[in-house]
């Protein structure tokens, strides 16, 4: 698989993460700990806390995210489709992730030119070419490389 199959636009960031999720488990979705097969999908709801309450300006409500967890009883665990893959613990959208993937892959890119391509700041362009270059450059295939990079 190439990385001219990131090159795709949806609507909303719910459409890229399903089409992450295809293109991650196209055979159905499997613990990434244990590889059980059965896992349980749910949303975890973004909301006020207490402490927001007393805020003076409303708080920014993040939107919902699905979580899988492990059906395995010794495992239990839970992730989403970013865990584990080079969108893992970053705020940055899907949306635009795909978009810096299919530019760096066209053609060779400044941190500059991507921060105006995408609309954010110098520092994220900077951080989004990185961590494609390092994938584009980790190996044969992109893909694996891409959804099996780890990082803390």
């Amino acid at each position: 698989m190439e990385p001219t199959r990131f090159a795709v636009v949806f609507d909303t960031e719910e459409e890229y993460s399903a089409y992450l999720e295809r293109l991650r488990w196209p055979t159905g979705i499997s613990c990434i700990y244990c590889t059980y097969a059965r896992v349980a999908r749910t949303a975890v709801r973004a909301g006020k806390s207490r402490a927001d309450s007393n805020r003076a300006s409303p708080a920014v409500l993040v939107p919902d995210r699905r979580i899988f967890q492990c059906g395995n009883n010794e495992c239990r665990r839970q992730f989403s489709v970013t865990s584990g893959t080079l969108f893992h613990k970053t705020h940055v959208p899907l949306s635009k992730w795909f978009r810096a993937i299919a530019v760096i892959s066209a053609k060779p890119v400044t941190a500059r030119a991507l921060q105006i391509e995408l609309g954010v700041s110098y520092q994220t362009a900077w951080y989004l070419r990185d961590r494609v270059q390092q994938a584009l450059r980790s190996g044969e295939n992109f893909v694996p490389e891409f959804l099996n990079q780890d990082e803390d």
